[in-house]
C-alpha cells in the first residue's frame, strides 16, 4: 500500500515537537520534573533525536531510488551522520555518547556492521527511525532499519526495536490506526520468524506497554517497561512511546486531536528517564497516525527550522517510488503559474469543491511570486490550503520562487546574493509588480526582513517536482531521454555550477513543447504564455497536450486570466479576470482529430 503524504510529514514533524517539549525536561526527576513548564516559549528547540532523523533523511535521499543494497545504503548512512557529527549545530543538541562512538568507528573502517558498540542499547538507535517508512517498506525496511542501527549501537536490542518501530510508522502512514491490536501483530512477527529475534527484549516491551496502555493513573509507570529504565534504552524508549500515545493520544475511534497530541507528549515527557526520546517517540507515532490536523498550531508556529523539516519529508515523498500509484479513479488538477492572484484560485476551488466533492488532489504548478497584485495574501492562503486539505494539496516551486529565494540568500544563507538580487531585479519583476514592493521592503537586498519568516519557511519547503507514478508535476518541464536521472537532481535540489541560472526544467521555456514518447508518465507543466503557439501544438490552444505532455499556458500576470487541467478527464478549467469559471473538454476536441496509436489521447501504463 501507498503512504499519505499528510501523514508522513506530521510523523516527522511530530517528532520534532515531542523532541522540542521534552527537552526542557530530560535531566529533572520528581516533582520537579512533574511541574516543569515545558512547550512553546520554554526553550523550545529539539535535540539529537530531530537532527539525527535529518541526516537519516539525507542518506535516504544521496541513496535514491530502487531496491535497497545494504553496503551502499549503510555507506550513505554513514557518510551522512559523518556529516553530522562535524555539524556546528550537533554540540547544542546534547548527542549521546553511543552515536558519537559508533560514528568515530565507522569514519575510522567504514563498515557499519562492525562500527556499533557491542554492548549498547542506547535509545539513539530508534530515536531517530521516522525517515525510513517514509522511503522503504516490508523487508527492505525491516533491513533498513537494523543496518543505521547497528552503524551505532551493536547490541540486539537496538536493531529489534528500530525495526518495530519503523514496521508500526509505516502501518500507521499507510492509513491503520493505533491500537492494541497493531501491536501485538508486532509482537507476532518476533514470535513467527518474519523478523529475527537474537535475544532481544522488544517484544516483551512491546507486551508490557499494551499492559500500560490500560492501566490507571496520571503518571506511566516506567518500572512496567522493561528494563525499567526510563527511556534510555530503546525496547523501554518504544513501550513507553506507545503506552502514552496508546493512553492519552487516542480515542475510542483511533482518532487523534490537537489536544489529545499535547496532553500524551506531556506525560510522555514528565518521566524520571529520557524525557525527550520518550516524547519524540510519542509524537512521531501520533503524527502518522493524525496527519497534520493532529499537531498544536501553537507548537508548530514555534519550531524551529520548520520549514526545513517539512521540505525534507517532501523531497523524500518526491524520490520514493509509489509502491501503488494513483487508481484509476484518483481525480488529479494542476493550476498554472498564480503570480499573487489568490481571488482566481479561490473562485477556481469553489467550483470544483463543487463538481468534484473532496475526492481530488490539487498541485499548483509554481510562480507565486512577482507580477501580481496581492503576493503575501497569494502565499498566506496557500500555506491555509496546506493545512486544509494535507496530503490532497502538494504545492511546487517555480523559477520565480527560486528567484526569490536565491535573491534572500538561499541556500548558504550567508545574508543577501547580490548577484540575484540583480538578476532578479532585472529579469523578473514587471513593473508595478514586484515581490518587493508587495512586502514594503526598500530592495530585494532587504526583502529577507520584511518578508513574514513562515512566508519565507513555506518557499523553501517546496518540492522541485511532484511524480505520482502516472503524472510527473514540474513548472516548465522535462528535457527529452529518461526522466529518472532528471528527477534525481530535483529531488535533491542541485543547482547548477552557474551561479545565476536554474535548471532548465524550471525555467527553459522551449521544454513547453518538448514530449518524449518514451516517458512513462505524462509530464504536466505551466511556466510559459501561449505554448500552443510556439510550439506549433494548437489542437487545444493556447495549451500543448500530446499523450505524454500537457503545458498550461501561464499567463495569469499578462491576460488575467488562470488556467487549469482535471486529470485524467484533460478537462480544461479557466478563470478570467471578471472571475468567470468555464471548463472544456479537450478529450471531445481529440477526438475529432484523426487519431493514431501513437498520438491518441491515452492514459499511461501504471508504473508498480
Amino acid at each position: 500500500m501507498s503512504i499519505k503524504h499528510n501523514k508522513a510529514r506530521a510523523a516527522v514533524l511530530g517528532l520534532a515537537l515531542g523532541d522540542a517539549y521534552g527537552r526542557r525536561l530530560e535531566f529533572l526527576r520528581g516533582e520537579q520534573v512533574r511541574t516543569t513548564p515545558a512547550g512553546p516559549g520554554h526553550d523550545f528547540m529539539w535535540t539529537d533525536d530531530t537532527h539525527m532523523s535529518l541526516y537519516l533523511g539525507e542518506a535516504i535521499l544521496d541513496f535514491g531510488g530502487g531496491a535497497l543494497h545494504a553496503d551502499e545504503f549503510g555507506q550513505c548512512v554513514g557518510a551522512q551522520f559523518s556529516a553530522w557529527l562535524a555539524d556546528p549545530l550537533t554540540p547544542s543538541t546534547a548527542p549521546g555518547n553511543t552515536c558519537i562512538a559508533g560514528v568515530q568507528a565507522w569514519r575510522r573502517d567504514h563498515d557499519w556492521r562492525s562500527s556499533g558498540v557491542p554492548t549498547s542499547d542506547g535509545c539513539g538507535a530508534v530515536m531517530r527511525i521516522a525517515p525510513l517508512p517514509i522511503r522503504f517498506a516490508g523487508a527492505e525496511l525491516a533491513e533498513a532499519a537494523e543496518i543505521q542501527a547497528r552503524l551505532t549501537h551493536g547490541h540486539p536490542n537496538a536493531a529489534e526495536a528500530a525495526v518495530a518501530a519503523s514496521w508500526l510508522t509505516r502501518e500507521l502512514l499507510e492509513g491503520r490506526p493505533l491500537s492494541t491490536d497493531l501491536i501485538a501483530q508486532a509482537v507476532a512477527r518476533f514470535s513467527d520468524g518474519t523478523w529475527s529475534s537474537t535475544g532481544g527484549t522488544t517484544a516483551e516491551a512491546l507486551r508490557a506497554a499494551v499492559r500500560e496502555a490500560g492501566a490507571s493513573g496520571r503518571w506511566l509507570d516506567e518500572a512496567a517497561i522493561p528494563a525499567g529504565d526510563g527511556g534510555w534504552r530503546s525496547p523501554s524508549a518504544l513501550g513507553l512511546a506507545l503506552a502514552a500515545a496508546l493512553r492519552w493520544g487516542v480515542d475510542a475511534h483511533g482518532e487523534v486531536t490537537p489536544e489529545r497530541f499535547a496532553e500524551a507528549v506531556d506525560r510522555a515527557a514528565r518521566i524520571d528517564g529520557d524525557s525527550d526520546s520518550v516524547a519524540c517517540l510519542t509524537g512521531m507515532f501520533l503524527g502518522a497516525a493524525g496527519g497534520m490536523s493532529s499537531l498544536p498550531s501553537d507548537w508548530l508556529a514555534a519550531l524551529p527550522q520548520r520549514g526545513h523539516i517539512a521540505g525534507l519529508v517532501d523531497r523524500m515523498l518526491a524520490q520514493a517510488e509509489p509502491l501503488v500509484t494513483a487508481a484509476p479513479e484518483d481525480v488529479w488538477v494542476a493550476v498554472a503559474d498564480l503570480h499573487g492572484h489568490p481571488a482566481h484560485l479561490d473562485r477556481l476551488l469553489e467550483h470544483l469543491d463543487a463538481e468534484l466533492g473532496d475526492r481530488w488532489n490539487l498541485v499548483t504548478l509554481g510562480d507565486y511570486v512577482d507580477n501580481g497584485p496581492d503576493i503575501p495574501g497569494l502565499l498566506e492562503r496557500l500555506i491555509a490550503l496546506r493545512e486544509e486539505r494535507g496530503d490532497r494539496y502538494v504545492p511546487i516551486i517555480g523559477n520565480h520562487d527560486v528567484a526569490c529565494l536565491r535573491a534572500m540568500g538561499w541556500p548558504l544563507d550567508n545574508g543577501p546574493d547580490r548577484r540575484w538580487c540583480a538578476q532578479w531585479s532585472r529579469n523578473y519583476w514587471s513593473p508595478g509588480g514586484s515581490t518587493v514592493e508587495a512586502y514594503g521592503a526598500r530592495s530585494a537586498a532587504t526583502l529577507a526582513e520584511a518578508m513574514p519568516p513562515h512566508h519565507k519557511a513555506f518557499l523553501r519547503s517546496l518540492p522541485w517536482l511532484h511524480d505520482t507514478g502516472e503524472y510527473l508535476f514540474v513548472h516548465a518541464g522535462m528535457e527529452s531521454g529518461p526522466l529518472g536521472p532528471q528527477r534525481r537532481k530535483l529531488i535533491n535540489q542541485l543547482l547548477p555550477a552557474t551561479a545565476s541560472w536554474l535548471p532548465p526544467q524550471l525555467r527553459e521555456k522551449a521544454l513547453a513543447g518538448v514530449s518524449d514518447p518514451s516517458w512513462e508518465r505524462v509530464v504536466v507543466s505551466g511556466h510559459t504564455k501561449n505554448p500552443a503557439a510556439r510550439t506549433g501544438i494548437t489542437r487545444h490552444a493556447p495549451h500543448v497536450m500530446t499523450p505524454t505532455r500537457v503545458c498550461l499556458s501561464g499567463e495569469i500576470d499578462q491576460s488575467g486570466v488562470l488556467y487549469a487541467i482535471e486529470l485524467p478527464s484533460r478537462r480544461i478549467w479557466s478563470v478570467d479576470a471578471s472571475g468567470n469559471v468555464s471548463a472544456r473538454d479537450t478529450q471531445g476536441v481529440e477526438s475529432s482529430s484523426p487519431r493514431t496509436e501513437e498520438h491518441a489521447l491515452r492514459r499511461r501504463p501504471r508504473a508498480r
